[in-house]
Order: C-alpha cells, then structure tokens, then sequence
C-alpha cells in the first residue's frame, strides 16, 4: 500500500495534489512522484507494473520488463522528471502537509 500527501512551499505557499514524493508502490504498481518541465505540476506517474489484472503478481523480471522509467505528463504530455521535493514556482524546498492518503 502506498501514501500520499499534500506539500506546501513555506516561502510562495505554492501546494500541490497529494504525491508521495519519491518512489512508492501499491499492490499493482509503481510510482515515482516526477515534475513536468513543460507545466510544472507534480504528480505521480506509474514507471512499472506490479501485478496483471488477475492480481497474478509478476516475477521481478516480468516487471522489469513493463516498467516505465521515462513516463510523459499526464496534463500535457510534457517531459518529466524525478522530482526533487523543490517548489515547481521558486524553487524552495517544500515542506509536508498535515493531509495524508493511503492507496493501493
């Protein structure tokens, strides 16, 4: 099961949707909170695949071989990049938020 918050930049109060700002993982994937240079949001984007839709879970060499290490802006198709925690508006580093979600 993986967790998600929201985060706010102390300096511009910039926030964003809730992330879990790295690499995480439910039952069926993986993720990796990237930042779209094209429009700068922060989102988490799916780079692997963990399990099919009959929940059989993959062999780590099944996974490896669906994983997406370079996935595209879901908002604008944008190139994206491993997010570094920094405000996308000034380029703080933004702090964790008090609202937290747990997925799978």
């Amino acid at each position: 099961m993986g967790m998600r918050c929201d985060w706010r930049c102390p300096h511009c109060a910039t926030t964003t949707e809730p992330v879990s700002g790295g690499h995480d993982r439910g039952f069926h994937a993986a993720t990796q909170t990237r930042l779209c240079l094209t429009c700068k949001t922060v989102q988490d984007l799916e780079i692997g695949v963990m399990s099919d839709p009959s929940h059989r879970i993959f062999t780590p060499e099944e996974s490896r071989a669906r994983a997406n290490p370079d996935p595209v802006c879901g908002t604008c198709s944008g190139r994206t990049v491993p997010w570094d925690r920094s405000c996308p508006s000034c380029g703080t580093p933004m702090e964790r938020g008090e609202h937290m979600e747990f997925w799978d």
